[in-house]
């Protein structure tokens, strides 16, 4: 809402065709590589919601297009922003991208409590990968479908919604 209302320039974000191919390829491999860890370990065996069409759908949907994509927006604004306040925008390894991270992993010890240090570490690792291929091609486009295909809550709100 803060952009909208502001204005903002949304390329800033990294939402540009611009190095989308670059951040694909960067970002894709290590995604599908961990999905399929993921899957040999048995974490994406979720069981179903029981959910009616057309819920089933609408609850797929709103995984895919929430969890993926919007937590990317928001961690690249935030990087963004941040490195705005310490006048760091052309770094690529830069204190909004720390920060961001960090508090960002952190935050998975309350809302994932679960997953405990663990899980934050994880998250902190992937988002600073993903964070890194955002800064170094200027296009959020790709961490966005790796996130959406590593994100925990992504499969299991999909799997659990087509079951």
């Amino acid at each position: 809402m803060i952009s909208l209302v502001c204005r903002d320039n949304f390329s800033s974000y990294g939402l540009v065709r611009k190095g989308l191919l670059k951040s694909l390829a960067l970002s894709i491999p290590p995604a599908l590589a961990l999905l399929a860890l993921r899957i040999i370990e048995g974490a994406t065996a979720y069981t179903g919601f029981n959910l009616e069409f057309p819920w089933n759908i609408f609850y797929a949907s709103l995984a895919v297009f929430t969890y993926g994509p919007l937590e990317v927006f928001f961690i690249a604004w935030l990087i963004v922003n941040t490195d705005r306040v310490f006048e760091t925008l052309d770094k690529t390894f830069s204190p909004g991208l720390l920060l961001t991270v960090v508090f960002f992993g952190l935050s998975h010890i309350i809302l994932a409590p679960k997953g405990g240090v663990a899980n934050a570490l994880k998250v902190m690792l992937e988002f600073l990968v993903l964070s890194l291929i955002f800064k170094y091609t200027k296009n959020s486009l790709g961490p966005m479908v790796a996130w959406t295909i590593v994100n925990n809550q992504v499969a299991r709100l999909l799997i659990g919604c087509l079951t």
